[in-house]
């Protein structure tokens, strides 16, 4: 298994089996199964949005919680229905059991772990856990064999998960692209279409990557789909500027092409 918290967390839990803290270990194994999985069912960045602001989609993105349930992922039903902080998750199992299916985990293994464990909230990172459990789970769940159950299919299924990860296969993007003196003084266009606007002339202070080969409209020309940004940060914007960035698409020279 991966050097993740995750891993971490299960460490201190197989030491509180040592040690015979039942309870506690549980709760580690749980804290690892909401780092994993059920973080991604926390509607807790949805508590003050009730819909009204439109944002876009990397706004709403950074709210999290796009596994969860779409009706709950709202402030007046966050107000209305989350009692205590852990039930800021809000599990979807339906698409839990679509999820285990492509990471070959069987469909009742999390549902299992859930029961059988406290469960546990967090904000993130830098935020205290809150965990809720029923007051007879001291006693009748914290055992020794429901957490070692716990711990080694909590194990198995974390590993699927990261074995699964491993195996996604990406090809090499934005290939690094100095510009022969033939392309210096070269135009940019919005489109792979001679007749398009212009956005930028290929010079010197700027780093080129080329995305794709891109046939043009018209038939026989082929272009450079490149990203252009500058080396230096401009100077005439709001905290020494962001770096300028430009794309746009740059006709193949016959001898190139």
């Amino acid at each position: 298994m991966k050097d993740t918290e995750s891993k971490s967390l299960l460490v201190s839990a197989e030491l509180a089996i040592k040690k015979r803290r039942y309870l506690e270990a549980l709760t580690e194994i749980r804290k690892a199964l909401f780092v994993e999985f059920e973080i991604d069912h926390s509607i807790y960045g949805w508590r003050d949005h009730d819909g009204t602001v439109k944002e876009n989609l990397l706004a709403s993105a950074l709210r999290g919680g796009w596994r969860a349930l779409s009706w709950t992922r709202d402030r007046d039903w966050i107000s209305e229905h989350v009692k205590v902080p852990t039930e800021y998750v809000q599990f979807n199992f339906q698409d839990w059991r679509l999820q285990a299916m492509e990471l070959g985990i069987h469909t009742m293994e999390l549902p299992n772990l859930q029961r059988l464990t406290p469960d546990v909230f967090r904000a993130d990172r830098k935020s205290d856990w809150a965990v809720t459990y029923d007051a007879s789970f001291a006693s009748s769940n914290a055992t020794e064999s429901n957490a070692r159950y716990c711990l080694d299919r909590a194990v198995s299924i974390i590993l699927k998960k990261q074995q699964h990860a491993q195996a996604r296969r990406e090809p090499a993007k934005d290939v690094p692209f100095n510009p022969p003196p033939i392309y210096v003084g070269r135009v940019l266009y919005e489109r792979p279409d001679l007749v398009s606007a212009a956005v930028h002339t290929v010079q010197e202070g700027f780093t080129y990557s080329i995305r794709r080969i891109v046939g043009g409209f018209k038939p026989g020309e082929n272009f450079y789909d490149v990203s252009a940004e500058s080396v230096e940060k401009s100077s005439d914007t709001v905290l020494g500027g962001a770096r300028e960035w430009i794309r746009g698409f740059l006709l193949v020279q016959a001898d190139e092409a």
